[in-house]
């Protein structure tokens, strides 16, 4: 078997035609010696697999178990020769832009054997979305360039566009570029009167105040609000606050999502994956609203800058130092089952009232403090403590011990007060009968007053008021 130069039947087998010959079993013509021949089970197979050639048939063929035939579709294994390279795409990760506004982004290709030649849009785009100023590659390995355009009478939308570049070889290469065009909305209209923003998982834009900034974003409040009680002025911005300071009157671009925290059983309207964020100066200050406990509806207030207007009474200290958190509420709490029946109408109405009548003050840090928040009077704050003129922003997120609960994070340092004052025992008296000794012992070593053994409070026995032990 010849493979020649020549497309007619060659006369003898040798010759400058001649690019490769096979001679096997008893054939009289072959190179350097003859391959073995094939049989019904076997078939002449060249090594490497397909790439030796030596010029000597014996050593490059080898009869062997047929695995199946090879076509002009099976994959073509390369011997060494010359590798075709890919076509490299320079696109952008995403456009953002703002109804009304036109917008574009650069895009580009280059190949380094080929001349990129050809760009064109393949899917996704809608009337206003364009690849504009083509311009080839000048040479091979040069870069051929594009413009991806977004014109200002785009609707708000997602629009995933698929540009599809190709070069003279018949290569191509595709790559897809998230188009958001975000409409303009005010805050209240985002948060609107429902439990949940008819704007979920959409792009918008939107400007405020900024109310406060927290360790995972900021709170933004539209300064006029739309004079409804029952939808928010304001929403809280997930992402950097970078650059951003309290009063700053900021403009946003993002999506707008439905967050549920963990264990939550309702969910917190929110931006997030920033795609503008712009400081237009100082912003009018905001006034806090008027809030008082119990109230069942704090949705209304969802991220607004808030005031309690009644004192609140510290219900919980437990997770102070592990999250900075303190559960307060209008005076005491009272568990249903001390007073009900388990599962009693009056059990679940006093558990009712009590969710109604519950407030968490956070640190705003979202982060184990390394040292403990919120001190009192003498650098401790225990259960039945309170705090009046509570001022800070409305959160909604996992709290200690699991579930989930409005918080505040305060923009106003909170004062908190004693319920009542512990009176002095004086200094050197002892107890010196039967167990009224005992007992004096016992709490020389808990009560410790000032005046006596130092400045301390029942118990600390170190003075280490703000540090975590």
């Amino acid at each position: 078997m010849a493979l020649a130069k020549v497309d007619k039947a060659m006369t003898t087998p040798e010759g400058e035609a001649i690019v490769d010959l096979v001679g096997f079993g008893t054939a009289n013509r072959f190179e350097g010696f003859v391959a073995p021949a094939p049989s019904i089970s076997t078939s002449l197979q060249r090594a490497a697999p397909g790439c030796t050639d030596t010029d000597n048939n014996a050593a490059d063929f080898t009869a062997a178990t047929v695995v199946g035939p090879r076509r002009s579709t099976s994959p073509i294994n390369s011997c060494g020769g010359p590798v075709q390279q890919a076509i490299v795409l320079s696109c952008p990760a995403g456009l953002q832009a703002e109804q009304g506004s036109a917008a574009s982004a650069p895009l580009s290709a280059r190949d380094e054997d080929s001349i990129v030649n050809s760009a064109v849009i393949e899917s996704g785009a809608v009337p206003g979305i364009s690849l504009d100023g083509f311009v080839a590659a000048g040479a091979i390995g040069a870069s051929a360039n594009a413009t991806l355009s977004v014109a200002a009478s785009v609707a708000p939308g997602s629009y995933p566009v698929k540009i599809r570049f190709a070069n003279n070889d018949g290569q191509s290469a595709s790559c897809t570029v998230p188009v958001r065009v975000a409409g303009q909305l005010s805050i209240p209209q985002i948060q609107g009167t429902g439990p949940r923003t008819a704007y979920h998982n959409t792009v918008q834009t939107t400007q405020g105040v900024v109310t406060a900034v927290v360790g995972s974003g900021f709170f933004l409040q539209d300064p006029k609000g739309d004079g409804d009680p029952a939808s928010s002025d304001a929403i809280f911005v997930f992402g950097s606050s970078a650059g951003l300071a309290v009063g700053d009157l900021v403009r946003i671009t993002g999506t707008v999502v439905e967050y549920t925290p963990s264990g939550a059983s309702r969910s917190y309207t929110e931006f997030k994956d920033l795609g503008a964020v712009t400081k237009l100066g100082s912003g009018p200050a905001i006034a806090p609203a008027n809030v008082a406990l119990p109230d069942a509806d704090l949705a209304r207030f969802e991220a607004m800058l808030v005031r309690f207007t009644t004192p609140l009474t510290v219900n919980g200290n437990a997770y102070l130092a592990e999250r900075g958190e303190l559960t307060l509420s209008s005076g005491r709490r009272e568990i249903p089952t001390n007073r009900y029946p388990a599962g009693s109408p009056e059990a679940r109405a006093l558990a009712r009232d009590n969710a109604a009548n519950m407030i968490v003050l956070d640190d705003g840090i979202f982060t184990t403090p390394a040292q403990i928040p919120l001190p009192g009077q003498d650098g401790t704050v225990r259960a039945g403590d309170t705090v009046t003129d509570l001022t800070g922003v409305l959160d909604f997120g996992a709290i200690g011990g699991g579930g989930a609960a409005f918080k505040v994070q305060p923009t106003v340092t909170p004062v908190f007060s004693h319920q009542r004052a512990l009176a002095c025992t004086p200094c050197g008296k002892r107890q010196r009968e039967g167990r009224q000794r005992q007992r004096a012992e016992l709490l020389h070593h808990l009560y410790q007053r000032p005046g006596c053994l130092g400045p301390h409070r029942p118990g600390l026995h170190h003075r280490q008021p703000h540090q975590r032990r």
